[in-house]
């Protein structure tokens, strides 16, 4: 749902004339994006890449998040006077360097709070870009569940505060109950609510 309707979003930009990228931290598939209406062809993509030796040991490591927002920032310049639209998914799925350097074993508060970090750096500037030129977008999250929350809503975003503070529209995706839309007794779709 939340993928699908930044979808629709970017190729309505397209539509109007504006420049578009996506930063696909997780998987981004082409072929859904443009049954969809966006103009695979004339989007910007920025996937933290692999980088190193394949031959060499070791020396294989993914791109980190600053480094792939670096390559984001170069684009984005030599656009600036344009209207730009853009789309990160999935700010949880983001690796600063931090993360990475922590490695799966040393995943802990810290590295949550690296990544919280990172967008608290990113988030001012992006917020400035907007406010400078004519550029927006869309950042994908996901609702986590506070353990032991007793009293009040348990639910948080990934990332910190920055992406409530900063962000002028903020929308809930969320599958309905009964949301399976069959047709001659196949699943063809899933009814969602916006909130």
């Amino acid at each position: 749902g939340k993928t699908l309707l930044a979808m629709h979003l970017l190729a309505l930009a397209q539509k109007d004339g504006a420049e578009t990228f996506w930063v696909a931290a997780e998987d981004f598939d082409r072929l859904w994006a443009a049954k969809h209406g966006v103009d695979v062809d004339s989007l910007a993509l920025f996937e933290p890449q692999l980088v190193g030796d394949p031959e060499v040991p070791d020396t294989i490591k993914v791109q980190c998040a600053q480094e792939t927002m670096a390559e984001v920032e170069v684009w984005f310049k030599r656009r600036f006077h344009k209207k730009i639209f853009g789309v990160l998914d999935s700010v949880n799925a983001l690796l600063p360097a931090a993360v990475l350097a922590a490695g799966v074993e040393g995943q802990t508060m810290a590295t949550n709070l690296a990544r919280a970090k990172f967008l608290g750096e990113l988030m001012p500037q992006w917020n400035g870009w907007v406010r400078t030129y004519n550029f927006c977008f869309v950042l994908i999250n996901q609702l986590r569940n506070k353990p032991g929350m007793v009293f009040g809503n348990p639910e948080h975003s990934t990332g910190g505060d920055a992406i409530p503070f900063y962000s002028a529209v903020r929308a809930k995706v969320q599958r309905q109950p009964d949301g399976v839309i069959k047709q001659l007794g196949k699943i063809v779709g899933l009814r969602s609510s916006i909130y």
